[in-house]
């Protein structure tokens, strides 16, 4: 899987949708990068 992610105004991390669905996160999932 290859995505790119943005960094928001605020510093976070803006995860595509399709990459959210597919690894099944969810609001609260913690991810180790």
């Amino acid at each position: 899987m290859d995505a790119t992610l943005v960094l928001g105004q605020q510093g976070r991390l803006v995860i595509p949708a399709e990459v959210r669905s597919a690894l099944g996160l969810s609001a609260g999932d913690r991810l180790h990068l």
